[in-house]
């Protein structure tokens, strides 16, 4: 039976989700067979796209068993300044933290999990905890600037946290049968969101619960996903839940334009670009224009520590990529490596990018102008009339890639007053996540089996839009998680 209670999580209740969402029905109450109960905590990533954090229980009449499902840092306006607020659980009853995948608002927390107590073994795919390990140290050095420039009242963790997550880090393969208790194990499956990424599928004394973490579809480098249909239980982000992507030809279509535009007026086009994945389907993009002759050869600067420290796991890992992409590589195309490609590992590099003269193309994080080089670029280049600015994917709200979507003329851009002159441009079709359609694709295909379907990692409008949606198209009352819910079944 599936009860909505709260824990200890203080209860942060979107009201547009809780008024729109009590009109519709809610899941049936049903029993779920097995044996044993099931509960699954909605610490972090209910109600808001980043910052997933979920704790399955699992009580088989003896004791209870605690696997947190990823332990994520809160962006944008999910975050408002609480990203190092305590954990709302006692991190030394966890007995398993499972990984989906390595991006900052799915793994940014371990090392603060780890400083409040928590001692048991983490698992991921082998990609995910070496790019983990890269962004952990890239976000220890960001913290320790903000401490040492005062942004950072306390530093949230130190260096030997990290040291001690990746320790206890254990890594698993796709489909591998993980034993976490005599009566509890997990598998992990491909879900093409970036290199690595996993749905992750708990069997709790024979009902699997699935969490799919972020999920992905018709990527240029990765192979379709393999969706686990067998689960009982589901909780499923909703990211482009009212929103469909431009399909892959059409956004290398748009992409192209962009170049080419901006190379026509000897301007700069700037890509804020998140470091896994999307930066390496840019730079693919770029490669086959400039191979094929469809551009001539440009200034291209990978201006990100990050990105480049990213890009050599995905060398290691290219038997993860698709059949024609490995293909590719193995006729001596090296699809990251292309003339004109500049990688600007050092601050000097960076500065030194403002003097050389257009056309040129800059490609930096963060993905959401919320912080890193990107900024100094985008400060540079926004007044300018023959400058575009590419968002190439989801901008969340209170970040600064989202207040450049608004169309505004004027903008306060990191205290600075600046006119808003350059084209702002963005293409959800880069996006490493399903849209809406490939949502309900998923949906057809878990359907048949799954008892219960529950929302996650999505803002209120998609939702609610994909709740509709879902009930209109299935017939499913899909469910709306709650920021600091308590899902029992």
């Amino acid at each position: 039976m599936i009860k909505k209670t709260f824990g200890r999580a203080k209860e942060v209740v979107n009201n547009s989700v809780k008024n729109v969402a009590s009109r519709w029905d809610h899941i049936d109450s049903h029993m779920v067979g097995g044996k044993g109960k099931i509960k699954v905590i909605c610490h972090g990533g209910a109600e808001s796209v980043t910052g997933s954090n979920f704790e399955l229980q699992f009580t088989d009449g003896r004791e209870v068993r605690r696997v947190l499902i990823d332990c994520g840092l809160p962006q944008g306006l999910d975050a408002q300044h609480k990203e190092w607020s305590p954990l709302n659980y006692d991190a030394s009853e966890i007995d398993y933290l499972l990984v989906t995948h390595a991006h900052m608002d799915h793994i940014g927390r371990i090392p603060f999990l780890f400083a409040s107590g928590f001692n048991g073994d983490v698992y991921s795919t082998r990609a995910t905890k070496e790019m983990s390990e890269v962004a952990f140290a890239d976000a220890f050095h960001i913290n320790q600037s903000n401490y040492n420039k005062g942004v950072l009242l306390e530093m949230p963790y130190e260096e030997r946290d990290i040291q001690h997550a990746l320790s206890k880090w254990k890594t698993i393969e796709y489909r591998q049968d993980l034993k976490l208790f005599d009566n509890m194990s997990a598998k992990y499956f491909n879900s093409s969101h970036v290199l690595g990424s996993a749905f992750i599928q708990v069997d709790c004394g024979g009902e699997k619960v699935l969490f799919t973490g972020d999920m992905g579809a018709n990527s240029r480098l990765l192979p379709e996903a393999d969706i686990p249909t067998d689960s009982d239980i589901v909780f499923m982000e909703t990211v482009y839940g009212g929103r469909v992507h431009e399909h892959l030809d059409d956004r290398t279509s748009f992409l192209l334009e962009t170049i080419r535009d901006v190379v026509a007026k000897h301007g700069t086009l700037v890509i804020p670009a998140f470091s896994i994945e999307r930066t390496q389907e840019i730079l693919t993009e770029i490669n086959n224009f400039v191979e094929q002759k469809q551009i001539k050869t440009l200034p291209v600067f990978l201006d990100s520590p990050l990105s480049i420290d990213i890009t050599k796991v995905f060398r290691k890992h290219f038997d993860l990529l698709r059949e024609d992409i490995r293909a590719q590589i193995k006729k001596g195309d090296d699809i990251f490596k292309f003339p004109g490609l500049h990688l600007t590992d050092s601050r000097n590099e960076s500065m030194q990018i403002a003097r050389t003269p257009g056309p040129k193309i800059v490609i930096a994080g963060s993905g959401m102008v919320a912080g890193g080089r990107v900024i100094h670029h985008v400060r540079n280049y926004l007044e300018g009339r023959n400058n575009t600015i590419l968002l190439a994917g989801y901008q969340a709200p209170g970040t600064y890639g989202r207040l450049l979507t608004e169309n505004k003329k004027r903008i306060i851009f990191y205290g600075e007053h600046l006119d808003v002159n350059a084209k702002i441009l963005q293409l959800s079709g880069y996006s490493a996540h399903r849209d809406k359609n490939a949502l309900l694709e998923f949906v057809k295909k878990i359907k048949d089996n799954s008892k219960s379907l529950n929302l996650i990692l999505g803002d209120a409008e998609s939702l609610l839009e994909f709740k509709r949606t879902v009930k209109e198209r299935y017939n499913i009352n899909a469910h709306i998680c709650l920021k600091g819910e308590v899902l029992e079944f």
